[in-house]
């Protein structure tokens, strides 16, 4: 089975944090070792990636 060499995810992800860092944001809230405040914060950032990628005037 081939994949393609970037999954759609992982696009999503490289282009976030490329826009995190053009706007000089950090990219986690969570605390390490945390895993229910990490899933927290994991949920909390994922209704901002589509719309950071999709919005180039951020």
């Amino acid at each position: 089975m081939l994949h393609r060499p970037v999954e759609l995810a992982q696009y999503r992800a490289i282009r976030y944090t490329e826009r995190l860092a053009e706007a000089d944001a950090v990219t986690s809230v969570g605390s390490k070792g945390d895993s229910y405040d990490n899933a927290m914060a994991e949920a909390f950032n994922s209704l901002f990636k589509a719309e950071c990628i999709r919005n180039p005037v951020m």
